[in-house]
């Protein structure tokens, strides 16, 4: 019995060591990055796979529409008995028949086609709106897509720039908590010997529990961005992520193009006018379609019969040509009302762009003032942050001398570590105004190189 427990406790070391992934100390697990997540979400995102089809949908439209134009060809038969007491003459499948007698038994074959000349007002189809309005609405889902592709892109990679602040934010609030705990001793120490007071004790207790709290709070501001990339990425719940310091990139210069460029390159770029304007497009077809429908319509037609008896050799074959034309002289009013009511929706479209017009130059300009604001604050918490890592630098050094005291240089550690924390969060700010200002832009973000907006 002993050696059956043992044996099934080794098997259980071994089953869970096969299921369980170490990490080898001085190595680094493997993580998941920016560049993963982007190629996982573009190959499981539901949003582009149904656009995807989509796009197959409307491009299998255009061969619908191509196909009213193109040859029609039939194969026609009938087989019939004929009964009577005497000769007659008779028409059958617009076969004149002479001389049946009565119980003849017979049966014909034949082939007919038709070509459309002239349909929709347009030769053979071409330029026809019908399969104009087709080809654009391929190009009004493909500009749908690569929207999403850019909105999904910048808005994973402003997820990792915020990832990458919080967990920066949260390294510097406990090295902090470390200081204000060390500094509440040295408080606590002073009240004891009377060199302070009590209401500097309850500041400097005051002050260790608002670092706690901001510990918690970028805790929990990293596990939900951790979340979201991996909701958006459709990774496992448990796979770690790798930062791409993204918020790097930000400390080189930005150069900013002219403001009436940026005005201009984000109204032209933008994908929800491009898409209003390809659905204005589509309207524009619809009443040409409707429109051509009083046009004239030519087709040529020919046809070829053979009538048979099953009892007597070739009865008759004959083959024919035929240019048809058609004209609809008489519309009812319905055909005004549907002209109206796509006029009127066409013109609601356009507005709908000078509109949109309107509110991407004011977000713009509000985006670039923002964009200068924090670009000044940026230069201001870099050069404090200089000036505080010289001053902890020098404090270190009057201490290790015996010049300072400990209780002083956690007071500047304190201090710097405030300001780079002030300097991260300005950059992370920066960094949401210049992804907005991309989307306006239609930019989509894929490297970690220095933002340059021009309009070459």
């Amino acid at each position: 019995m002993g050696r059956a427990n043992f044996v099934t406790v080794i098997w259980l070391i071994l089953l869970i060591i096969s299921e369980t992934t170490f990490c080898i100390p001085g190595q680094m697990c493997s993580a998941a990055g920016l560049p993963d997540c982007l190629e996982s979400m573009s190959k499981g995102n539901l949003d582009l796979s149904r656009q995807l089809h989509l796009i197959q949908y409307y491009k299998s439209g255009i061969k619908a529409a191509r196909s009213a134009f193109l040859p029609n060809i039939e194969i026609l038969g009938f087989g019939e008995q004929v009964g009577g007491s005497r000769r007659f003459n008779a028409m059958t499948e617009d076969i004149y028949i002479s001389s049946l007698r009565h119980h003849d038994k017979i049966y014909g074959y034949g082939i007919t086609g038709a070509q459309p000349l002239i349909k929709e007002g347009s030769l053979l189809g071409l330029g026809a709106p019908s399969i104009k309005k087709e080809r654009i609405a391929v190009q009004k889902e493909q500009t749908v897509r690569k929207e999403l592709e850019v909105l999904f892109t910048n808005n994973l990679t402003l997820r990792f720039a915020e990832l990458e602040a919080y967990r920066l934010l949260h390294s510097y609030w406990r090295e902090m908590n470390a200081c204000t705990a060390k500094s509440l001793l040295m408080v606590e120490e002073e009240v004891a010997r009377g060199l302070k007071n009590m209401k500097d004790l309850s500041v400097a207790q005051e002050r260790t529990e608002l670092v706690k709290t901001q510990i918690a709070t970028f805790h929990s501001k990293m596990v939900s961005v951790e979340q979201d990339i991996k909701t958006i990425a459709q990774l496992k719940v448990d796979e770690p992520l790798e930062t791409a310091n993204i918020l790097k990139s930000l400390d080189n210069d930005i150069q900013i193009a002219g403001r009436e460029q940026l005005l201009t390159l984000a109204i032209n770029n933008n994908l929800e006018i491009a898409v209003l304007k390809q659905e204005c497009d589509m309207l524009k077809q619809d009443f040409k379609i409707i429109r051509n429908a009083i046009l004239p319509e030519i087709s040529l037609s020919g046809t070829y019969f053979q009538l048979r008896g099953f009892e007597t050799d070739v009865l008759d074959d004959y083959w024919k040509v035929k240019m048809n034309f058609k004209l609809n002289i008489w519309q009812s009013g319905g055909l005004r009302a549907r002209i109206k009511q796509i006029m009127e929706l066409l013109q609601a479209k356009e507005d709908e762009i000078k509109l949109k017009e309107k509110i991407i130059r004011q977000t713009v300009i509000t985006s670039l003032n923002q964009i200068d604001a924090l670009l000044y604050q940026r230069q201001q918490g870099r050069t404090l942050c200089k000036i505080d890592q010289q001053t902890l630098d020098e404090k270190t050094i009057t201490v290790n001398t015996g010049l300072s005291n400990e209780s002083e240089l956690c007071e500047t550690k304190i201090t710097w570590l405030e300001t780079l924390g002030e300097f991260i969060e300005t950059k992370l700010e920066l960094k949401r105004q210049l992804m907005a200002l991309l989307t306006y832009l239609n930019v989509k973000v894929t490297d970690n190189s220095c933002y340059k907006f021009q309009t070459n």
